[in-house]
């Protein structure tokens, strides 16, 4: 009983802090453009934005897809049981370092700060081959809400033409996401019963659409086309404040000894948003 409520007491006291630490920073905070503003206030509301490389027009970006060029055909091979296929986070930092950059370009960083209210951690950077199968109910597939942070900023970005016969994001907006702490995924069939399927948003779009998210605040799943759809691959970068409120997940997406490899090729502020945790 003592134990339950010292963990009841710990937890509060963390939120209390991090709000605490969110005030104290709101002064400190970088400008933004009208543009990054729009996606700001579309992640406070909606809780996900859709735009494109080229909207973004980012300086490092035919440098990242020149190395997913060149990664794309070296991915691991894929069993028709998988959900997902990557390479390592070690070889992708060695091999291909523009992947890890363009997540620390610092337009993303302001957005990120922004909307997270506090200096920001990268806790992923990962190149995926979703595998279109029949698995609908199993991992991420599944509807449901991420717990790394209160906050979190998940950008992903599509790296071939996803329409309706191809593995996409979909999501719950904001206003509609359900909020039951027993009930922490869905299957589609429970989710209808909940959100009629006329609200749920699928993010479609060409190769090059990028989605912002926070999937700490919407429910969210890969909608599976069936394994007579088509595979996708797509960048997924997530990010949380640097105490993150289960700081044990998110030290285990990166890879330390890869991140180590590209320190000498980042800004102080880049250093301290990849390697917060070292």
């Amino acid at each position: 009983m003592l134990s339950t409520i010292q963990s009841k007491a710990h937890k509060v006291l963390h939120v209390l802090e991090h709000q605490v630490e969110r005030v104290r920073n709101s002064g400190n905070l970088p400008e933004l453009s009208l543009t990054d503003r729009l996606i700001v206030d579309a992640l406070r509301s909606e809780g996900a934005f859709v735009t494109s490389l080229d909207a973004l027009s980012i300086p490092s970006t035919p440098n990242l897809l020149n190395a997913t060029e060149r990664l794309i055909p070296n991915m691991p091979p894929a069993t028709p049981a998988d959900l997902v296929a990557r390479p390592g986070y070690t070889k992708i930092a060695a091999e291909y370092p523009e992947i890890f950059l363009w997540g620390l370009e610092d337009r993303l960083l302001n957005i990120v700060e922004h909307y997270i209210g506090l200096p920001p951690a990268c806790i992923g950077a990962d190149l995926r081959k979703e595998i279109a199968n029949e698995n609908r109910h199993k991992g991420s597939r599944l509807w449901h809400k991420d717990s790394e942070d209160y906050r979190q900023v998940k950008i992903i970005v599509y790296l071939n033409d996803v329409s309706e016969d191809v593995f996409a994001f979909e999501y719950i907006p904001k206003r509609l996401t359900p909020n039951n702490p027993f009930k922490p995924v869905y299957t589609d069939e429970e989710m209808a019963k909940t959100v009629p399927p006329s609200e749920w948003k699928l993010c479609l779009g060409l190769s090059g659409t990028v989605v912002f998210a926070d999937p700490s605040q919407i429910y969210h799943h890969g909608k599976t086309p069936g394994s007579r759809g088509k595979d996708r691959f797509a960048l997924f970068y997530s990010y949380t404040s640097r105490r993150p409120r289960r700081l044990e997940f998110c030290k285990t997406q990166f890879s330390k000894e890869g991140l180590l490899i590209l320190e000498n090729r980042l800004s102080q502020r880049q250093r301290d948003t990849a390697l917060w945790y070292l």
